[in-house]
């Protein structure tokens, strides 16, 4: 016979509550599909760094990748997923759906491609301020030295060489015809290519101020531009810095142009630009400080001008009917 169970008896159960499966939200959608739109995009650069390299030198030389990407990539997923999105709309499978196709083509920009469309589209239609978008932006500003800027080298080379080896010239003080420029003993010259331009460097000073500003949550003002422009200029002279070496000294070409040269000058790129960041979160600090002091004695000055206003009868003139 079935046992009648006294509201007593029911209170002291313990209840068991099975929570009902949720579907995949909007955010994680989005995580998952930046995250396999960098592994693919990066996994030829990472294969090649290996062979070339080996295990250990890739590792040392961050597989070719600069590591203010690395980071930018990890701040952009850690933001999506400390957002609360919601369900996923039409639009968003959409976009999810041809950012897949992007993803089975053979060719790893096409990826690149494909983390642009999904940017944009979050950026769309995410707040302004929410993290999607911060997120948003960030990977939007990553996609330019990953693909943009090298699209750009391909079609404008000869101009942006140009710039290159007018700077290196007057740094050595020698002539220039093209992308030629002549060694400072006059033994030869030298010819500037694409793996050499400043370019690349300066696409990276701009995805730091990016990564500075929205990781940070603040608005675009005058000292961060300014910061970014610092970055720019400085990303710029290291490089050509080492191009001019290779001019005064054309004898130690093989080290300073070789891989040696290259790591160095790839870490020295980094620890500035990472440099620069910090510079800026130190920055940012002091702004919000100021704010909040600036706020606590406004309100500290208030409530002693309320307190020191008398009260009527204690000095204010009073009428009488």
């Amino acid at each position: 016979m079935p046992k009648r169970v006294q509201p007593r008896e029911a209170d002291s159960e313990e209840v068991v509550v099975c929570a009902r499966p949720q579907g995949l939200d909007r955010n994680h959608l989005f995580a998952i599909l930046l995250v396999i739109g960098f592994a693919n995009g990066l996994a030829e650069r990472i294969g090649t760094s290996i062979s070339s390299s080996g295990a250990v030198g890739a590792v040392f030389g961050t597989f070719d990748v600069s590591a203010v990407v690395w980071i930018a990539m990890a701040a952009s997923v850690g933001l999506i997923l400390q957002e609360r999105s919601g369900a996923i709309t039409l639009r968003d499978s959409v976009v999810a759906a041809a950012a897949s196709a992007l993803f089975l083509l053979p060719a790893s920009p096409m990826s690149w491609v494909a983390v642009f469309v999904v940017s944009l589209h979050l950026l769309l239609t995410s707040g302004r301020q929410s993290r999607l978008a911060r997120a948003a932006a960030i990977t939007l500003a990553l996609t330019i030295p990953m693909f943009w800027a090298r699209l750009a080298m391909s079609i404008f080379t000869d101009p942006i060489l140009r710039i290159d080896a007018t700077l290196v010239s007057s740094v050595l003080g020698t002539a220039r015809e093209g992308n030629l420029v002549a060694f400072a003993d006059g033994s030869g010259s030298m010819f500037i290519a694409p793996g050499c331009s400043s370019f690349t460097n300066l696409s990276l000073a701009f995805l730091s101020t990016v990564l500075l500003v929205k990781g940070l949550g603040r608005g675009w003002s005058w000292p961060l531009l300014a910061l970014g422009l610092a970055t720019s200029v400085g990303v710029v002279a290291i490089n050509v810095a080492r191009i001019s070496m290779i001019g005064f000294l054309p004898d130690q070409f093989d080290l300073i142009h070789g891989e040696v040269g290259a790591t160095i000058a790839a870490w020295a790129t980094t620890m500035f630009v990472l440099a620069m960041c910090l510079m800026g979160v130190h920055l940012d600090a002091r702004t919000r400080s100021v704010e909040r002091n600036g706020g606590l004695a406004a309100g500290l000055a208030l409530a002693q001008g309320v307190r020191s206003t008398p009260a009527a009868g204690d000095g204010w003139p009073t009428t009488s009917r």
